[in-house]
């Protein structure tokens, strides 16, 4: 059984809308930065701890980011 505590080292996928840049990733903790359609971004990574995901979400509301979608990926 999997004794990880949720939220610690998960990998999760955010999807936004807007176009952004790929340079984004740096900002954004190496996530990488891919685009599904015209008008949405997506950035994937590895989020070690709950404090890093709450990082994230306040850079992301920052920015003035609407977010579609946060999906934790299973690995």
């Amino acid at each position: 059984m999997d004794q990880r505590v949720r939220g610690e080292h998960a990998h999760y996928m955010i999807r936004v809308r807007r176009v952004m840049d790929v340079d984004w990733a740096t900002w954004f903790d190496g996530f990488t930065v891919t685009h599904d359609s015209a008008e949405t971004t997506v950035l994937c990574g590895e989020v070690v701890d709950r404090a890093a995901f709450y990082g994230l979400m306040s850079r992301a509301r920052d920015l003035g980011l609407t977010i579609v979608a946060v999906e934790r990926q299973e690995d």
